[in-house]
């Protein structure tokens, strides 16, 4: 009798993981489960690609700009530094393109970069990326004091 149950037992732990193995393949042969699936597993990490300090406002305010990545794609993440008080987040840039990219400056590759594009005495924010067919792009961001945000240069 204790074999029976046994044997039952067996087949149902059998039956579930074969049940189971089945819709996980039919799962991940559907594209549109597949990426469910892959964004239920992925944690949302979220990783420092550059740094760079500089004053961008022109005020002497400090700043701490960002160049990260998580699984929502890449982002400029702007930081007024205050002495003695924590960073705060002042703006955050989300970035059409979707692969980190470099530039050369001064024989130095560089992802993230502030650099006085327009001569307004203000440094601008370059950042360089790639697009899905690996086409380079560069967006130069400056500040706007009437918006108070900044906003790319055309």
């Amino acid at each position: 009798m204790k074999t029976d149950k046994k044997n039952k037992l067996q087949w149902l732990i059998t039956f579930a993981f074969i049940f189971i193995a089945l819709v996980l393949m039919i799962a991940t042969s559907i594209p549109s489960s597949r990426k469910q699936l892959r964004n239920y597993f992925q944690s949302d990490s979220h990783e420092i690609l550059s740094t760079i300090s500089g004053d961008v406002f022109g005020d002497g305010t400090p700043t701490k700009i960002l160049k990260t990545r998580s699984q929502n794609g890449l982002f400029i993440e702007i930081y007024k530094t205050p002495a003695g008080l924590a960073p705060q987040l002042f703006q955050k840039i989300n970035l059409p393109e979707i692969k980190d990219g470099h530039l050369i400056v001064n024989g130095e590759a560089a992802n993230l970069v502030l650099d006085d594009v327009n001569k307004d005495m203000k440094p601008e924010i370059l950042v360089p990326s790639f697009d899905r067919q690996l086409k380079a792009h560069l967006h130069i961001y400056t500040y706007n004091a009437d918006q108070g945000l900044f906003i790319e240069m055309n």
